[in-house]
């Protein structure tokens, strides 16, 4: 007979963290990204993560990639990489059209 395992993922469905024990995913849940509450650049309206490339020619064709993130309303915070800012002071919640 094949086995039952329960498992437990976070709720703003980051895809980051799943675990059979449920107190670690109420505490990931707390400081998740995508938690409205943590108020990160994730969730907020001003948050944005830009995609950007360029192509060069040196002989044969080379595409380099890169992100990073941008806020409209503070344009000199400085981000760690990609990781968001959280409990920002600038944090909106994104409006969602009915």
């Amino acid at each position: 007979m094949p086995l039952k395992y329960q498992s437990y993922g976070c709720r703003f469905k980051c895809g980051h963290k799943h675990s059979s024990n449920y107190w670690l995913i109420f505490r990931h849940e707390e400081q998740c990204w995508y938690n409205p509450e943590v108020k990160s650049c994730i969730t907020c309206r001003h948050g944005e993560l830009v995609h950007d490339s360029c192509t060069s020619f040196c002989g044969y064709e080379i595409t380099e990639r890169w992100e990073y993130r941008t806020c409209d309303v503070d344009p000199d915070i400085e981000f760690d990489g990609i990781k968001p800012q959280i409990n920002c002071i600038n944090w909106e919640e994104i409006c969602h059209a009915n």
